[in-house]
C-alpha cells in the first residue's frame, strides 16, 4: 500500500508542482507520506495518510573544470639582465631583436624588459626562487633588496657590481648604501681614488641617518653635521 501510495503521489507531485531544473541539478516535486495512527489502530486501515510536498534533487551533473592558464613569466629590466648574465646590454638587445630573447612590456620606469623564463639558462649563478624574487623585487626598486644584492657583490669582489646595486639602493635614500659608495671611492676600487666622490657620498650617508658617517664627517671638519 505504501509503495503504491509512493508511486501515486509521486505522479500527482509532478502533476501539480511539475519539474525543476535548477542549473547543473534536476530536481522532482514528490509528496512526502506520513502514516499518523489515530487511537492506536490495530489494523493499518486505521492509519490516515498525510501528504506535504517537497523536492529530491539527483546528483549534479559533473562538470569537467576549465583549464587554469598559466601564469605569465615575469620580466626583468635590460640593466639587471646584463648584470645577472655577464652579457651586455647591446648585445642582449641583439638578442631579442633576432627573436633569441622574449621581451616583455616596459616596466614602471619605462625600461625595456626581458622575460626572466628565457633568461634563466644564461644566469651567472644558480639562484633559489627565493633568490629571484629578491631579484626581481630589486629590479623593481626595493632599496633593502637592492642592498642585498650589493653586499653579496662586495663579499665577492665584483666591485661593478656592487657599484651598480650601492648606487640603486642610493637613489632611494638607503644610508648604508651611501656610505658603500664613499669607501669605494676612497678605495679606488672603479680606478683612482676619487677623493671628492668620497665626500660627497659620505655627506649624503651623514645627512641620511649613518651614524659612522656622521662622525667620519665630524672627524674631518668639525661642526660640519
Amino acid at each position: 500500500m505504501v509503495k503504491d501510495g509512493v508511486s501515486v503521489c509521486r505522479m500527482h507531485a509532478n502533476a501539480r508542482y511539475g519539474s525543476f531544473h535548477p542549473q547543473s541539478s534536476q530536481c522532482s516535486a514528490y509528496y512526502r507520506i506520513f502514516l499518523i495512527p489515530f487511537l492506536w489502530p490495530r489494523r493499518l486501515s486505521h492509519f490516515k495518510m498525510v501528504t506535504t510536498p517537497f523536492l529530491v534533487c539527483q546528483s549534479p551533473v559533473p562538470i569537467s573544470p576549465s583549464p587554469v592558464p598559466a601564469a605569465p613569466s615575469p620580466a626583468i629590466s635590460l640593466q639587471t639582465a646584463a648584470w645577472v648574465t655577464g652579457i651586455s646590454k647591446r648585445t642582449l638587445w641583439r638578442r631579442v631583436g633576432a627573436g633569441q630573447l622574449a621581451r616583455g612590456p616596459n616596466d614602471a620606469h619605462g625600461r625595456a624588459t626581458v622575460l626572466l623564463d628565457d633568461l634563466l639558462p644564461h644566469a651567472r649563478w644558480r639562484l633559489s626562487r627565493g633568490e629571484w624574487a629578491r631579484l626581481l623585487a630589486a629590479d623593481q626598486g626595493d632599496a633593502p633588496a637592492q642592498m642585498e644584492w650589493a653586499e653579496l657583490a662586495l663579499e665577492q669582489g665584483e666591485w661593478v657590481s656592487a657599484h651598480y646595486w650601492l648606487e640603486q639602493a642610493a637613489r632611494h635614500q638607503h644610508a648604508e648604501a651611501m656610505h658603500w659608495l664613499a669607501t669605494l671611492a676612497f678605495e679606488g676600487r672603479l680606478g683612482p681614488a676619487d677623493a671628492t666622490a668620497g665626500l660627497l657620498w659620505l655627506a649624503k650617508a651623514a645627512k641620511a641617518g649613518h651614524a659612522i658617517a656622521q662622525a667620519q664627517m665630524a672627524g674631518l671638519r668639525p661642526g660640519a653635521v
